[in-house]
């Protein structure tokens, strides 16, 4: 099940005179605090953060993750739909939204990662084969999904199918 939202943006600026667009592939989750009164959730994930981040400064970015069908999925889907990010999210029955737990000491955060049957790194070829890329396309890769062995073949498998669509 593949959630699509394609909000209104600006067209992409120009680099150098060539338009160019950024595919940021990889982990969403949620960043989960707790001060041990109160659990805060934030959404997360480096790829995705670029992602927001580019889509903030009206640059032409198309996210693309994997959530669970599950409140937090539900939570990074209303999130998502809320700001003018381009995405392309799978929603996956049979796994669990990546939840990233923080604590701060002295200052510095910590992650541990409920990874266990997460949703991030269980990305298929099927939520990119119907994306309709420019020919200058910066791609932007979460190193986090590439140490589980699902997302390191995802991520050589979707390199070589864009590497064979030219």
């Amino acid at each position: 099940n593949i959630w699509y939202h394609e909000p209104k943006i600006p067209p992409a600026r120009d680099i150098c005179g060539v338009k160019h667009m950024i595919l940021s592939i990889g982990e969403i989750l949620v960043d989960v605090f707790n001060d041990g009164k109160t659990e805060t959730v934030f959404p997360g994930g480096a790829p995705f953060n670029v992602a927001a981040n580019i889509a903030s400064f009206g640059g032409d970015v198309l996210f693309c993750g994997a959530i669970g069908k599950d409140d937090y999925g539900s939570f990074l889907k209303q999130y998502i739909s809320n700001i003018s990010l381009n995405s392309n999210i799978e929603e996956l029955e049979d796994k669990d939204t990546t939840i990233a737990k923080v604590t701060l000491k002295d200052g510095e955060r910590s992650f541990a990662f409920i990874r266990d049957n997460g949703a991030d790194y269980h990305l298929s070829l099927s939520s990119i084969e119907n994306i309709k890329l420019p020919t200058k396309v910066i791609v932007h890769i979460g190193s986090l999904m590439l140490s589980y062995k699902e997302g390191f073949d995802f991520f050589f498998k979707a390199l070589e199918y864009y590497k064979n669509k030219g």
